[in-house]
This record gives C-alpha cells, structure tokens and sequence, in this order.
C-alpha cells in the first residue's frame, strides 16, 4: 500500500534533506548525496529506496533526481520545512512573546526567518544588549528601524551613521521622540533635517519593541506576553529574512506621520 505523501516527506529528517537538497542543487550521485548529507550507504540507500517506490525521485545515468511530482510536492513543501525550523528553534521566544504586532500575512511568512538566531544578552552586556550588530550596523549602507523602547546611545549612534552618508528611516512613538529631543537636541536635528534620514511617528497601540532592517541583517524584539520588556531578540543576515523585517517595517510606515524636516 502506498504511504501517504506527508508520511513520506515530513517524518524522516533524511527523507527531508535528500528532497531538498536535490530541489536546491539538481541531480547529485549516491556519493555526493552522502558527502552532502554526511550520511552513509546503509542510512540513506532505504530512504532513497522509498522514495524512489512512492515516484518523488528517479535515477538515471548513476544519478537521482526529483520526478515532477516530487519537484511540485518539495516545492510546495519547502515553504512549510522552513516554517517548521523556525517553530522548533524559536519556539521558546514565539511561544513567550507577544505575537500580535506581527500582521497576520506576515506571520503566516514567518518561515521566510529560517536560519536566524535567538540572542539572550550575557550579564556583561546588560547595559549594551545590542553589542552583536554593532559591527552589522555600522557597515550598513542602509536602516530602517522602528524603535518603541528608548536606548540612549541610539540617537547620538543613529545621528554618526547619517552624518556618514547612511541612509536611515526610523520611526518611533511620539514618547520615545520627545525624549529624544530632550535628551539629544543636536543628534535630533541632524536626524530630522538630513537629507538622507527621516523620522515618522506611530501613535498606534500594538506593537514591537524593536525592528531593524538594513542590507546587513535584520533584528526583530517583542514585548513579553506579560507587558514587559526584555532584551532578547531575533536577528540573522539572510536576504529573505532582511525582506520580511523590511515588510513589516513598511507596515507601520504607512500607520505613522513624518515628522516635518523643519519646526
């Protein structure tokens, strides 16, 4: 009898790589398929062996490739893997933290942040959590940020970073910017009135702590489900997931207000 199909490509984390390692690289020989994999003959030869039988690859010519069946399920499939990896990486910090900043088209894509990392600040960087993408943001041509938690080296760094030419778009809660001003009147008007950066608004309710895209990475921070904050976050370099950070910036884009370039 034949197996079902998500039997098949779901359950064996060999079945799963092979797919897709042949989706992503094309036809590949039992000895690059091992090599690849860093399996042996005995682990991976009945996995082929059953995927062969169920019609989702074929060999020919001393190599395996997928059918078009198993190229359109794999396909289909690939979106799903990655949503799964995320989950299961993440799920400690998805399942603790505040998911409803997240508009649901783009959480449903939350697959699209496969390969980041989970980053708890150590008790030595308590007071500059964000030490890891120091080096990140000071290379990035450009940055989008939506800031709702106030750091005080954000406005003198943000100001240096467009003093050298970076393009910046932050937006902030009205909050966050009068302290700004307050705290950094100079950092505050070189951010409002350069040509290269600007700063919007959000008087919304719902949202995160803290988002960044920019060519370099991505970092994504969210409010406990307990209303608090805590300086753990998502970042990663991967230009799919530096995408899905940029979506969901432009998202509260269009909910805020530019601030005019001069009082």
């Amino acid at each position: 009898m034949r197996r079902s199909l998500i039997d098949i490509t779901c359950f064996s984390e060999k079945r799963k790589g092979l797919l897709l390692l042949l989706l992503m690289e094309g036809n590949k020989d039992i000895d690059e398929i091992k090599e690849i994999l860093d399996e042996t003959s005995p682990s991976i030869l009945p996995q082929i062996k059953i995927l062969k039988e169920n019609g989702l690859i074929v060999q020919e010519n001393g190599t395996y490739s997928l059918t078009k069946i198993g190229m359109l399920l794999v396909h289909m499939l690939q979106e799903v893997f990655k949503t799964f990896d995320v989950l299961e990486d993440h799920f400690d910090y998805l399942n603790e933290h505040d998911l409803t900043p997240i508009p649901k088209e783009l959480l449903h894509r939350i697959g699209e942040l496969n390969n980041s990392e989970y980053i708890v600040p150590s008790l030595t960087d308590a007071f500059d959590p964000f030490a890891k993408i120091k080096p990140l943001t000071k290379a990035s041509i450009w940055i989008k940020a939506f800031i709702a938690v106030y750091h005080p080296e954000c406005p003198p760094f943000a100001s240096e970073m467009a003093s050298k030419g970076a393009n910046l778009s932050l937006i902030m809660t009205e909050p966050i910017f009068e302290k700004m001003k307050n705290d950094y009147p100079e950092a505050t008007r070189i951010l409002k009135n350069s040509d290269n950066s600007r700063i919007l608004i959000y008087k919304g309710e719902a949202m995160p702590s803290l988002i960044i895209a920019s060519d370099q990475y991505f970092l994504l921070s969210l409010m406990l489900k307990t209303c608090r904050y805590d300086n753990s976050y998502l970042m990663g370099t991967e230009k799919e997931a530096i995408e899905w950070a940029t979506k969901l910036y432009e998202w509260y884009e269009k909910k805020s207000e530019l601030v005019p370039k001069k009082d």
